[in-house]
């Protein structure tokens, strides 16, 4: 099979930041120059004899060809290449194995993408159109099985086929700790903000602020006054959630106009470099308000002394 080759010096070229680069003179190619040198090493169409026709439309050449493109990362040019050659060559296992495997290698690629995005949260249809499908993933062992019963590449297509299954399994596990990571999240956004909300008192709410972000409350209630609550009386009603270097809550006011008390939803953000990851109440031990006393009628929140220390989330295996 040809290679590539520097159209300057002959040397190799390797894939590297979306171009091909040559090892020996470091001349560079852009990705449209590269899918012409492919093209062109497939050669021009050749008359042997007066009717036998070979050249673009040779099973040989296409494979070539197809070869190219993946081995350069255009996966895209890749799958078109071969899923036309089988049309053409239904006969040629070599083409139905590039074919599974080149489709294989495009959706890893986008799993890849899917799992680092939304890094905070988790959407069942991402898992649910990867390799969870088992309509494409079926469709795929067929490929495999077709190659492996046309001969010539039997081996490789068993590998193949063996190859693919343990990505499957891979990525269906990584999807799934990316959902337990979520859910353990979202458990402790949650749980925080209930225990949070466990403490009595009117004030309790600004004071549990201030101990967390260690300020004078005066403070605390300064800084709030100016981001939110820009009204003569206020006070914190209940947390919503607490985790990461949010803590967010639900505020009520006096709003002088209509001589109401309206309720509206606030966050503050925790100093930089401080965030809260997962039990809050390790971060609030020596808590201790003002009025009457919980935890056992304490005003002092000991960590150590809490019957709830080791509650965590459960999940279904």
């Amino acid at each position: 099979m040809k290679k590539l080759q520097c159209e300057i010096c002959g040397g190799a070229l390797v894939m590297q930041d979306g171009m091909a680069v040559c090892e020996s003179c470091g001349m560079k190619f852009s990705k449209e120059e590269v899918k012409k040198m492919v093209v062109e090493l497939s050669g021009p169409i050749q008359i042997d004899g007066e009717v036998k026709v070979s050249g673009v439309e040779d099973a040989d050449v296409l494979y070539r060809r197809a070869k190219d493109y993946e081995r350069i990362g255009e996966l895209g040019d890749a799958y078109y290449t071969y899923s036309g050659a089988t049309e053409k060559y239904p006969g040629d296992g070599r083409l139905w194995l590039g074919l599974a495997t080149v489709q294989v290698k495009i959706r890893l690629k986008d799993c890849e993408e899917e799992l680092l995005s939304h890094p905070s949260s988790y959407y069942d249809w991402e898992f649910k159109r990867s390799f969870e499908d088992s309509k494409w993933c079926d469709e795929i062992e067929k490929y495999y099985k077709r190659a492996q019963s046309l001969g010539g590449v039997a081996d490789e297509a068993q590998q193949g086929l063996l190859w693919f299954r343990n990505q499957k399994e891979t990525v269906i596990q990584k999807y799934k700790d990316k959902k337990r990571k979520f859910d353990t999240y979202d458990y402790w956004k949650k749980a925080n903000a209930e225990f949070l909300n466990s403490f009595p008192g009117s004030k309790v709410k600004e004071e549990i602020l201030a101990f967390l972000l260690k300020q004078d409350v005066r403070e605390v209630c300064k800084a709030l006054k100016k981001t939110y609550l820009h009204y003569s009386s206020y006070h914190i009603e209940s947390f919503m959630d607490a985790q990461g270097r949010s803590i967010s809550f639900r505020y009520w006011y006096y709003n002088g106009a209509s001589k109401s008390y309206p309720t509206d939803f606030g966050k503050i953000d925790l100093p930089e470099g401080m965030t809260i990851q997962g039990d809050i109440r390790p971060m609030m031990d020596g808590f201790t308000y003002k009025e009457k006393g919980l935890f056992g009628g304490n005003k002092t929140y000991s960590y150590a002394n809490d019957p709830d220390k080791d509650k965590g989330p459960t999940f279904d295996e």
